[in-house]
């Protein structure tokens, strides 16, 4: 349906919006999170009642706007493993998150829910303040993601974890003329894993 869509990152869709608008503006200017004093994030109320800075666990770290847009003013991107508890103990992470404040405006209060807007301001050690511009989640109705960038995080993603992604590709690839359930078997979480000691 015309309201489907994909996430680039592994968190929240409320926080997508953020999240690239910190990104822009970290790249636009060449920033690291070593030049921030503070982030507020502009976006809708119900976007602002989801600010935890401090997950105690994944599902607390996905269903915060405030927590994945520290994790990528840090690392440039939030990754599935920007998301487990390992590594919420991140100290510029956690000086970051500390710092962040949201707040809403009716500029994205109004077409909330079918519109999803943010912004991002970033305080800089040296006095200086960035504004971004208000921002959608990609990969949306609006602004749908492209097959490269698709299949880029699949591969992003899957390789790490199983030698069976050019498979599941092909598999799903083939789907409108094969049977769905033989995809089960690649699937299964005995398929195949490489896993991390």
């Amino acid at each position: 349906t015309p309201t489907q869509y994909y996430k680039p990152y592994p968190v929240c869709r409320w926080a997508q919006g953020p999240i690239d608008a910190v990104l822009a503006l970290k790249r636009t200017h060449r920033i690291t999170s070593q030049d921030v004093a503070k982030i507020t994030i502009i976006s809708f109320h119900e976007a602002t009642r989801l600010a935890t800075t401090n997950p105690q666990n994944t599902e607390e770290a996905q269903y915060s706007t405030a927590f994945p847009t520290a994790i990528a003013m840090v690392h440039g991107d939030v990754a599935p493993a920007h998301i487990e508890a390992a590594a919420f103990q991140h100290p510029e992470v956690q000086r970051l998150a500390a710092t962040l404040t949201m707040e809403e405006e009716d500029t994205a209060n109004a077409p909330f829910p079918h519109r999803r807007y943010a912004r991002a301001d970033i305080d800089l050690k040296d006095g200086r303040r960035l504004s971004s511009d208000w921002l959608e989640p990609r990969w949306g109705p609006f602004n749908r993601a492209a097959s490269e960038e698709i299949h880029a995080k699949f591969d992003a993603w899957t390789t790490p974890h199983t030698d069976q992604g050019p498979a599941i590709k092909a598999a799903v690839a083939a789907l409108p003329h094969m049977d769905p359930s033989t995809l089960f078997p690649l699937l299964s979480p005995k398929a195949h894993l490489r896993c991390s000691p």
